[in-house]
């Protein structure tokens, strides 16, 4: 991912703004030169998949209603 530019993605979620890295939310193919976006439209409910999650230590604190992360 370091030989092009990309947006930058911000997930803004209740309580804190996640900053995803490219390798994140692009995925590519240099043998077709081509980059994807890794996430797709549902009908339905949303999921921060393991593609999302990569290299990211993420805490979910039911009791106190919080979510942190740090990159690895």
């Amino acid at each position: 991912m370091s030989e092009i530019t990309v947006p930058k993605l911000k997930l803004h979620l209740e309580g804190v703004d996640l900053e995803l890295p490219p390798d994140n939310y692009m995925i590519s193919d240099p043998s077709m030169g081509v980059v994807s976006l890794a996430m797709a439209a549902s009908s339905g409910m949303s999921i921060f998949g393991n593609i999302q999650q990569q290299n990211l230590l993420v805490l979910h604190d039911l009791e106190d209603c919080v979510l942190c992360s740090h990159s690895m």
